[in-house]
């Protein structure tokens, strides 16, 4: 063996160096799992957020169709009103045209 080149691998250093590979993997794994719960924690918060969004978009969308169904009688009940108003003036008309001298 020359001076330069590297010692031999033993089983006992091969057997040290699987050890400590095994506990930085356990160490890696458990940081990996802490940070996979830590996001799973954070998309459920925000799938909570985006139903509640859907609820209140909902719930807009059934008040809008009521509003624009009242709009709806009123626009009919206001072109009734013109109608009378109309019949009215008319009469009115004649009434003033009867009482000019």
């Amino acid at each position: 063996m020359s001076a330069m080149s590297d010692p031999p691998v033993t089983v006992s250093i091969f057997n040290r160096f699987q050890r400590e590979l095994f506990v930085h993997l356990e160490g890696l794994e458990t940081r990996l799992t802490a940070r996979v719960d830590t996001v799973n924690t954070r998309v459920d918060e925000v799938y909570g957020h985006i139903d509640g969004l859907y609820h209140r978009l909902d719930r807009l969308e059934t008040e809008y169709e009521a509003i624009r169904v009242g709009l709806g009688r009123v626009e009919d009940r206001l072109g009734h009103v013109e109608q009378r108003l109309g019949g009215v003036e008319q009469r009115l008309e004649g009434v003033e045209q009867r009482l000019e001298p």
